[in-house]
């Protein structure tokens, strides 16, 4: 007879299962909840829509070495935003409400599962706009002050000011990831160097797109090769982005219940 796995567990002690349940639940779901939190702000898909405007734009202005250096300012915009975003979260929790009594508490915990599965059902059905294009939820308004701005970059700073703005109309969908990290933070660094660390991570990761994109126009990729892989993989991102929605749900479910 072959022995199974339910087999093979009931042979093994008691005790070191109970230990590797521990282990697991305190350090490799939380890591999996920044993971996906991430991911959902990397692969929302406004900020690297106005990279791309951006450097459009630029590249019929001026060189694409200078295009380059001006598109850097912008991503460390981006960047500077979410850092500031995640620690202004961050101090309002550890200052006003308290961490612990927040992720332990079983009501936070299935309001802000709740809150996710609402934003991911939001995301999978009004992120993108019905229509053959890339068109977001934004206003077309806001849209057109995105690509005048863009336009008007001139400096560094220009650049980095655009950067700075990008990320905000993304909060509608992104403020319950921002705050579940930051609490899965909290409660997985035990020390202020291990928790900026951590929040470091997660914000590379945020912005790796933008990487990405800014790795591909250095190498020579053509601009409208990506606008076309943009184009074909719309709904492949809309179902990843909602699909890590859901698995952050489930795994702070995982976290706080079982």
């Amino acid at each position: 007879m072959v022995p199974t796995l339910a087999h093979f567990l009931l042979q093994i002690n008691p005790h070191l299962l109970k230990i590797c349940y521990n282990i697991y639940m305190s350090v490799f779901t939380p890591i999996g909840i920044l993971l996906f939190g991430s991911l959902i702000v990397a692969f929302s898909g406004l900020t690297s829509g106005i990279f791309l405007i951006l450097y459009h734009s630029l590249l019929g202005r001026m060189s694409r070495r200078r295009a380059s250096d001006f598109a850097m300012f912008f991503i460390f915009g981006v960047e500077t935003t979410l850092t500031l975003l995640l620690l202004s979260v961050y101090t309002i929790f550890n200052v006003s409400l308290g961490f612990i009594n927040f992720y332990n508490s079983n009501i936070f915990t299935w309001i802000l599962t709740g809150l996710l599965v609402f934003f991911g059902i939001l995301y999978g059905t009004i992120y993108f706009r019905p229509s053959r294009g890339t068109k977001l939820f934004i206003s077309r308004p806001i849209a057109h002050r995105y690509h005048v701005k863009a336009d008007a970059v001139k400096s560094r700073s220009d650049a980095f000011m655009l950067g700075l703005s990008a990320l905000l109309p993304d909060l509608l969908f992104t403020t319950p990831i921002l705050i579940i990290s930051v609490l899965t933070v909290a409660h997985l660094g035990s020390t202020p160097p291990a928790r900026a660390g951590l929040l470091i991570i997660f914000v590379l990761i945020s912005i790796l797109p933008l990487l990405l994109l800014h790795l591909c126009f250095n190498s020579g990729r053509n601009l409208a090769d990506l606008l076309r892989f943009r184009f074909k993989n719309k709904a492949f991102f809309r179902f990843l982005v909602t699909l890590f929605y859901f698995l952050v749900a489930l795994l702070i479910i995982l976290r706080n219940i079982l």
